[in-house]
């Protein structure tokens, strides 16, 4: 979880936590990273349910910038709305909502 305050991000294993920080103001953004080739970003689109999405290549990456229902306010990149955004590395998939912060 990433923080409005600046602080950098935590890293989370209470549910409990996760929800009062994504309610408050402090939210700022999730940066989740999927170990191995296990799942694919098709694959997370589908369980996020975004309903359109577009494909570019980020630092010799491919990347995905989609929006979906389910996550919650969008940041507008030229024009469109974006919630969630999947990079694929080189041995894991890092999902952001709404988008990735840091590096990858």
């Amino acid at each position: 979880i990433y923080m409005a305050s600046g602080d950098g991000y935590k890293i989370l294993s209470n549910p409990d936590e996760f929800y009062r920080l994504y309610t408050s103001g402090e939210f700022m953004g999730i940066r989740l990273e999927i170990a191995g080739n296990t799942l694919s970003a098709a694959e997370v689109m589908e369980r996020l349910k975004v309903v359109r999405s577009r494909r570019s290549d980020a630092a010799g990456r491919e990347c995905y910038y989609a929006y979906s229902p389910l996550t919650g306010a969008a940041v507008d990149l030229g024009g469109e709305l974006v919630n969630v955004q999947i990079v694929k590395g080189e041995n894991c998939l890092i999902v952001g909502i709404p988008l990735i912060m840091g590096s990858y």
